[in-house]
């Protein structure tokens, strides 16, 4: 059984990002296809500065405790309402951007695979495939913040005898210890599903139009099984070239005096390594066989190593 390279799919996602986007230059196309990039959620335009430290408004000696603890038993209602009000709200807007990333994922995807900018067409066609990932991912998330809910727990009870004695000794730190490597395994487990559910699930979803668990059972089978070594070579090529994009990002953002972070404006700057991106995974697919080709059969032959 032969390997799948990692190597040669970069020059063919190099090749059919220049063809894409330049031959020849299209101006609406980058335009549409940024569009469909921002809504993935693809770009620096997200990102939010975070506020400074806060800083003290007197002296230490004029807190006083039972006042503080009387104010918050008189307030204590309004306190938990605002900031349960709080929580929903942020936890609709995760939702309601997650549903908005996974529809534009496959209307990025289309654009890329058939050489187009198209918006409306994509986002009514594939309207099933993705709300079937966004399900996933939303069921994903909240499996996720389950487990890490459970090994903080665990991190309580093992600590507990401690936190009783009012002395931070041995159970503290093999609960600290225990804590951190189990969340630190969750970490990576979760971004090796992460980045198979996008790389690899999403773009089978689009080419056989299937529903979310019916891609997972497609895609298990040939690379878990068969190719299992060069799926980690794969997951490790892609830390590479991630870290390679976001060096690239950060120098897109000084040279444009930070233009790149402005929403939808970054999407459009960055495109040509968005795409690289995304089409670096279905190069690396296509090496399956015929079942799995994504980009046409026609197109310029590798250069010459």
């Amino acid at each position: 059984m032969s390997s799948l390279s990692v190597i040669e799919p970069i020059a063919v996602a190099i090749q059919h990002t220049r063809r894409l986007l330049f031959a020849p230059f299209d101006l609406r196309k980058w335009l549409r296809l940024g569009f469909c990039a921002f809504l993935m959620g693809a770009g620096p335009g997200g990102v939010f500065g975070g506020g400074g430290p806060g800083t003290s408004s007197g002296p230490g000696s004029d807190f006083n405790l039972e006042e503080a603890m009387s104010w918050f038993q008189e307030h204590g209602a309004i306190i938990l309402t605002v900031t349960l009000s709080v929580l929903v709200l942020l936890a609709l807007l995760v939702v309601l951007f997650t549903w908005l990333s996974s529809r534009g994922r496959f209307m990025l995807l289309d654009g890329v695979i058939r050489n187009r900018g198209s918006i409306v067409e994509p986002w009514h066609a594939f309207r099933r495939e993705g709300n079937s990932l966004f399900r996933f991912r939303v069921a994903l998330g909240l499996i996720s913040l389950v487990v890490v809910g459970l090994i903080l727990g665990l991190a309580v009870l093992i600590s507990l005898p401690d936190w009783r004695s009012g002395v931070f000794a041995t159970h503290a730190i093999a609960a600290a210890l225990s804590a951190a490597l189990l969340l630190l395994i969750w970490i990576l487990v979760m971004e090796v599903i992460r980045v198979l559910l996008l790389d690899v699930v999403a773009p089978v979803m689009w080419l056989h139009r299937l529903p979310v668990l019916k891609a997972w059972k497609q895609v298990l089978r040939p690379l878990w099984q068969e190719h299992l070594g060069s799926l980690a070579l794969y997951l490790l090529m892609r830390a590479v070239l991630g870290m390679a994009v976001g060096l690239l990002t950060l120098l897109t953002i000084v040279f444009s005096c930070c233009l790149a972070l402005i929403p939808y404006v970054g999407s459009v700057l960055l495109l040509p390594l968005i795409v690289f991106e995304l089409t670096y995974p279905l190069a690396f697919l296509e090496q399956l066989g015929p079942d799995w080709q994504f980009f046409p059969s026609d197109r310029p032959p590798l250069p010459a190593a």
